[in-house]
């Protein structure tokens, strides 16, 4: 039931929730004195799911702006207007609007929001493109009758099937085309694939399913007297728990090194330009989730509660992290609540490794959270734990 009600409420940005509903914060960068810019900014601020962001701690935006907060995880993507966007619609020349993306935001949230704004500015653009289909048509036809110069060829007469003609043809015409880019600085050989993002969110998912075996073994050992033996050795009661505990962080990482193996070879999945802090995420999960595997054996006391405790904490550690439903387009409350999931911060450097061409530096402070969870987990599993 917890994890239903868990999984529910991560839903609701996604799957719609009523006045509930997460709202994708998009950054806007235009200029307030192109009438054609605030009309197309003031259209995407009627749009259901979006909250236009005009500023930012207090300040307008900018296009740099725009790309630290997406860099920085703050934002998935945001919107840069050309400062002559009106000016390039009423020549007739084509104006891009770039829409700069986090190369890790899922597609699912990045496609529609893209899609709507092609929409908002082909409303826009309409009238421009119906007045500009006529005036050739118009132009085509030459001057009045009697008003013609001399030696000018014949004009074409203004038909019902010229003008059906160029309407056809300006409405297969874009004025204005949303240019997807990513911030500067994010240097990648080609985009990310859906691969890209599933594997490090089901790895992390995975990994964590050891935390029965652990808990079942630890108690199995206990039950049979293991540890009591143990104790008559001069080895203290941490010593004994991490080398109990080591081989299966052994297993950990081969697991997450056949997982991100077949990603590569099976289907050509990018590994990123640090294999260093590929290897360094891999290992701070690795030891969370072992140490989560001690701490269910010494709040359990049967296998039935290993399991039904064990299965809970994986399932809603999971769907609160962001491996079963992307962070982003959890409801604002989800999102800060995935926090105290040590699955959040794993997928977050992963992320940032495989996906944003990051390096050992960017994933410290991921790291970091995973090794206090991982400590967090030890201690209390190591004060709890009763050897008899």
């Amino acid at each position: 039931m917890i994890f239903i009600l868990v999984f529910s409420f991560a839903l609701g940005g996604s799957a719609g929730g009523g006045e509930a509903e997460r709202k994708t914060e998009v950054p806007v960068v235009y200029d307030r004195s192109d009438p054609l810019a605030k009309e197309a900014v003031d259209a995407l601020k009627e749009i259901k799911g979006l909250k236009v962001e005009i500023k930012n701690e207090g300040h307008r935006l900018t296009a740099e702006r725009v790309e630290t907060l997406i860099k920085n995880g703050d934002r998935s993507l945001g919107l840069v207007f050309p400062s002559d966007f009106g000016k390039k619609l009423a020549r007739g020349q084509v104006a891009k609007v770039k829409l700069i993306s986090d190369p890790a935001a899922d597609a699912t949230l990045v496609g529609p929001i893209q899609g709507t704004v092609s929409g908002v500015l082909e409303e826009i653009t309409a009238p421009l493109l119906i007045r500009q289909g006529i005036e050739s048509v118009f132009k085509r036809a030459g001057p009045p009758n009697g008003a013609s110069a001399s030696n000018q060829t014949a004009p074409s007469p203004v038909s019902a099937e010229s003008i059906i003609m160029e309407m056809t043809k300006v409405s297969s015409e874009r004025l204005a085309v949303v240019a997807k880019t990513r911030p500067k600085g994010i240097k990648l050989a080609k985009d990310p694939t859906i691969v890209q993002h599933n594997v490090p969110a089901y790895t992390t998912m995975f990994v964590f399913f050891i935390v029965m075996i652990i808990a079942e073994s630890v108690l199995s050992e206990k039950s049979n007297g293991t540890f009591r033996r143990l104790l008559a050795a001069p080895l203290g009661k941490t010593t004994i728990l991490v080398g109990k505990l080591v081989p299966y962080y052994v297993i950990n990482l081969a697991q997450i090194a056949i997982m991100f193996g077949i990603g590569r070879l099976v289907f050509g999945m990018s590994l990123g330009r640090s294999l260093s802090g590929l290897i360094l995420i891999s290992m701070a999960l690795a030891a969370a989730a072992t140490s989560l595997g001690l701490l269910v054996a010494a709040f359990a006391k049967t296998n039935a509660q290993v399991n039904s405790l064990g299965v809970l904490l994986v399932l809603l550690l999971a769907a609160l992290g962001g491996s079963m439903i992307p962070i982003a387009v959890m409801p604002e409350l989800m999102q800060d609540l995935a926090q105290i999931s040590p699955h959040s911060w794993a997928i977050a450097g992963f992320q940032d490794i495989i996906v944003r061409g990051h390096g050992i530096s960017e994933i410290i402070p991921d790291v970091a959270a995973l090794l206090v969870f991982a400590a967090v987990f030890f201690t209390v599993g190591l004060i709890r734990f009763r050897f008899d």
